[in-house]
């Protein structure tokens, strides 16, 4: 009787989930996915026509945010791997003695509103000797602080649960610490190190707060363009370049899950 209520209540659990699911994501993303390829749609569920030509009333100035998005996160991701794997191994394994500390400090900016990072690094970069306002530097430093946090908790949350008596056996044949980490240390965290990667990448590919604050005219990403064709009553436009948006950060997506996936089955052989 235990083992049926306790799978009722499983049931039910997944049966809200779904239906939530559906209505506050799948729902409203298959309208902007429709909304960019309606023509007429009025008093209908389903539009009455399709067209392309939403897509084609895209400008050249419109699109290329799509190389600058891509550009912007994929370096944001690297340089949140690095910097966050070095900064979880030296919290996790080096144990400083304001080790807490660090680990608040790191953790900081999710506490932080990201309008209000923008707005602190428009402040503190707009002069002489450190001058990056105007210039795509500021939009990847923006995002750099945003998605920080999470590549350092995601490779911190590996290291803690992995034995350290991979680098002590490492130690005892001779190999220094740099070759520990090197091929002891990041080979065995190399999964939290794509996972971390990933959700970087798709924070930075979707992140407009703080990009909003400190985008120069010349260099925008998707998430302002959007959020631009949208504000002058472009609703149409906007949603076409919301679904490109979406097939754009999804395959990247995809080719970094493949990649870990196939990380993962190396590891394991």
């Amino acid at each position: 009787m235990r083992v049926f209520e306790g799978r009722g209540a499983t049931a039910l659990l997944i049966g809200v989930f779904g239906i939530a699911l559906a209505l506050l994501v799948l729902l409203p993303m298959g309208l902007v996915v429709l909304s960019a390829f309606a023509a007429e749609w009025t008093m209908t569920i389903l539009p009455a026509t399709y067209t392309l030509r939403w897509f084609e009333l895209l400008q050249l100035r419109q699109l290329a945010p799509i190389a600058g998005s891509l550009t912007v996160a994929a370096a944001v991701g690297a340089a949140s791997c690095l910097f966050g794997t070095y900064a979880a191994y030296v919290v996790t394994r080096k144990r400083p003695a304001a080790a807490g500390v660090i680990d608040a400090l790191l953790m900081l900016p999710l506490a932080l509103p990201t309008v209000v990072i923008g707005l602190a690094l428009l402040i503190a970069f707009h002069r002489p000797p450190v001058m990056l306002t105007g210039t795509p530097l500021i939009v990847a430093l923006a995002h750099f602080v945003i998605v920080f946090p999470f590549t350092y908790r995601s490779v911190a949350g590996v290291l803690e649960g992995l034995d350290p008596r991979y680098e002590e056996v490492a130690a005892s044949l001779g190999a220094g610490e740099a070759t520990t980490v090197a091929r002891v240390v990041v080979p065995l965290v190399a999964p939290g190190i794509l996972a971390g990667l990933i959700l970087s990448f798709a924070l930075s590919m979707g992140e407009l707060g703080a990009t909003s604050m400190v985008y120069p005219p010349s260099f925008q990403t998707m998430p302002v363009t959007i959020f631009g064709l949208v504000e002058r009553g472009f609703y149409p436009q906007g949603a076409a370049m919301s679904v490109i948006l979406l097939v754009v950060g999804f395959a990247a997506l995809v080719s970094l899950y493949l990649l870990e996936a196939r990380l993962k089955r190396f590891i394991q052989v």
